[in-house]
């Protein structure tokens, strides 16, 4: 306890910073209302989980705070905490990291611009226009991860292998996918610490003894999530089950060829939503910036030598980690992984590894930065240096600021959605609503932009939503026998029936409700079915009752 008030000192000055650079990217977001961008679809009400995942811990808890706690603000509270936490943990790892004999000064600004870069960068642009909020909370963790690996590979002791599992199982809590990034890293260090103790027994058997600690305390915490798939059954196997050569194929990394791919993951780019438009690119914005790309990598090959000189085998950990990184983002090896290394198909779309090229980026800059201010001792130019660097940062994505670039804003569901949820809720028997139109990802007016399907969110009451995501020959993620016969029969014979409410009768559906959005017209065919009685519209909405459904059907 002694000892909290000098911590706190010592770092509320860092948290100030993070803090505020966040709030700077987050103002224009921060007003009422929900931000609504592709998979990121809160609504009022979150819901408890269904099933039993690794992140089943954190939407439960999402759920428990949304009880208190508006779940606008939670969401906000979330992307704010993926940035604080990516620059927080970058600046530790760096300090973490810093050559001997490096005075404190120099220290600090290298961290900080370690930390700078690793939370704005386009790896972190492109997961927050996806709405991915799950994968950069993960990616946020990393780097408390390796700090944590490290120290325990320094000297392994009980009190390390504890803290390791610990900040592990938050790891896969948080992103399920992020624990085969920090597996790699933790591969190479591991190996470069063997090697370098082989011929120390004790410490090899420390190092053995409360490694396995580690990893028994994981899996015991983390076993209502790991049995299950290591048994084949719950939704995470049955996603992977579902994965094939067409999900690869669909979410590769973007690039012409090997090269083209090796190019946009170097330039931490390559997210299939790029090819798709789904948002603006850094490049789009500012006509020179593959400039600044060619200075970061002049800073990252000049931080790289720095570490190299005086501190090899930090340089050797994180450069292997980039470049293995880089080759399975790029998709080498990633088919026969996917093949024959139990759960690897679960990263169809291997751009995630992106993470670690960012990584070892924002660690060798913080390099380069000290390399420089070592340099240059007046403050003039050390201020300069500084400056370049803010102007570097900024034109590397320019567009996460500005509302990012003005793509996203406070959004609100329309009022009528809330009145159709309190319509359908007074109903209390045992039905299921089918939302329209039948698509997983689709425009909605009120939020501006493709987003997933919220109706499954919104609504109190049961609802079919499509779990078809359009794209190529992809499948839903997990098999609906009733969602599939919506989609390959019901549906598409709908316009050439007039009793459209009978075959939706062995589905328990009572109510069909039309968003009016998108291709809504395509479903014009409601108004002309015999036994669909409209029975509210609305601005937005059109609520059929399904006559055919008598009480006693479900």
């Amino acid at each position: 306890m002694t000892n909290l008030p000098k911590v706190i000192r010592e770092n509320w000055p860092t948290t100030l910073l993070y803090s505020a650079v966040a709030a700077l990217i987050l103002w224009p977001l921060l007003g009422p209302g929900f931000i609504l961008t592709l998979d990121m679809v809160f609504t009022p009400n979150l819901a408890m989980p269904d099933t039993i995942t690794s992140s089943y811990l954190l939407h439960a808890g999402l759920h428990v705070l949304s009880l208190v706690v508006p779940s606008e603000i939670i969401e906000k509270l979330l992307l704010f905490a993926v940035l604080v936490l990516s620059g927080l943990g970058m600046h530790r790892l760096m300090r973490t990291l810093q050559l001997p004999d490096t005075p404190k000064t120099v220290v600090a600004w290298a961290a900080y611009a370690s930390g700078l870069l690793y939370m704005i960068n386009p790896f972190t642009y492109s997961r927050f226009m996806a709405g991915q909020y799950s994968v950069l909370l993960g990616y946020a963790a990393v780097p408390f991860f390796v700090v944590t690996l490290l120290r325990f590979l320094q000297g392994p002791s009980l009190k390390k292998a504890l803290y390791l599992a610990v900040v592990t199982v938050v790891v896969s809590i948080v992103s399920i996918h992020t624990l085969g990034l920090i597996f790699i890293v933790t591969l190479i260090a591991l190996s470069q610490t063997i090697w370098r103790h082989r011929t120390n027994a004790p410490r090899l058997k420390r190092l053995v003894k409360y490694g396995a600690l580690a990893g028994l305390a994981f899996i015991i915490t983390s076993s209502y999530w790991l049995v299950p798939l290591v048994q084949g059954s719950g939704s995470t196997a049955a996603s992977i089950a579902t994965f094939r050569g067409s999900d690869q194929s669909e979410f590769e990394t973007g690039g012409d060829g090997l090269g083209g791919k090796l190019i946009h993951v170097l330039r931490l780019q390559g997210f299939w939503g790029e090819r798709h438009d789904l948002y603006l690119l850094p490049q789009d914005e500012l006509s020179w910036w593959g400039l600044v790309v060619t200075v970061v990598w002049v800073l990252v090959i000049i931080g790289v030598v720095t570490v190299w000189r005086q501190k090899r085998e930090v340089s050797t950990l994180f450069v292997a980690s980039a470049v293995v990184a880089a080759l399975l983002a790029a998709g080498i090896g990633t088919a026969w992984l996917a093949d024959y290394v139990p759960f690897f198909a679960g990263y169809r779309e291997p751009q995630k590894f992106v993470a670690l090229i960012a990584l070892g980026y924002a660690v060798f800059i913080g390099f380069a930065i000290t390399w420089l201010f070592t340099r240059v001792q007046a403050t003039a130019g050390r201020l300069g240096i500084a400056v370049a660097f803010a102007l570097i940062l900024v034109g590397l994505t320019p567009v996460m600021f500005g509302g990012f670039d003005g793509q996203l804003m406070p959004r609100h569901y329309p009022p009528d959605w809330y009145a159709v949820n309190k319509q359908l809720n007074n109903d209390t028997g045992s039905y299921q609503t089918l939302f329209l139109p039948w698509h997983l990802y689709m425009s909605y007016q009120f939020a501006g932009r493709l987003i997933a399907n919220p109706g499954g969110d919104f609504f109190d009451r049961p609802l079919l939503v499509s779990d078809d995501p359009e794209l190529g020959n992809i499948k839903p993620a997990v098999a609906n026998a009733q969602k599939q016969l919506l989609t390959t029969r019901i549906l598409p014979q709908a316009a050439d029936s007039n009793t459209l409410g009978q075959q939706l009768v062995p589905l328990h559906v009572k109510y069909v409700l039309l968003a009016k959005d998108d291709d809504y017209q395509a479903y014009s065919y409601l108004d002309h079915q015999t036994d669909l009685h409209l029975i509210t519209e609305t601005a937005t909405l059109k609520l059929y009752r399904n006559t055919a459904f008598r009480e006693g059907n479900e």
